[in-house]
């Protein structure tokens, strides 16, 4: 197998350790651009974005699987909330926010 980056020049030969890893496939569904530097662009923010929900995962105290946080992250994301506080008990409501009664305009 050789590396997938340019420039690399090292050529890796799978062994036991290597091949009894467990492997990942990044899966993105349509790309928004064909030419090389688009699909680069969006591999890379995919694989990003991977690594910030892998690292919320490993932070949280609550035992989150990935689909189940990606899918709750979505719910909540116009929701003004405290991320790390959410991350460690997810269900319960969003804090109240007091607003006071809007004063009316007196055209008269």
């Amino acid at each position: 197998m050789l590396c997938w980056w340019r420039g690399c020049g090292a050529h890796h030969e799978p062994t036991a350790s290597r091949s009894s890893r467990r492997t990942q496939n990044l899966k993105i569904k349509t790309f928004v651009g064909t030419s090389a530097n688009a699909l680069k662009v969006q591999v890379w923010t995919a694989l990003i974005a991977i690594l910030l929900l892998k690292y919320l995962q490993l932070r949280s105290r609550f035992a989150w699987s990935l689909a189940n946080l990606v899918a709750l992250l979505r719910m909540n994301l116009f929701t003004h909330r405290d991320l790390w506080a959410w991350l460690d008990q997810p269900f319960t409501g969003p804090p109240t926010v007091l607003t006071a009664a809007q004063p009316e305009l007196n055209l008269g």
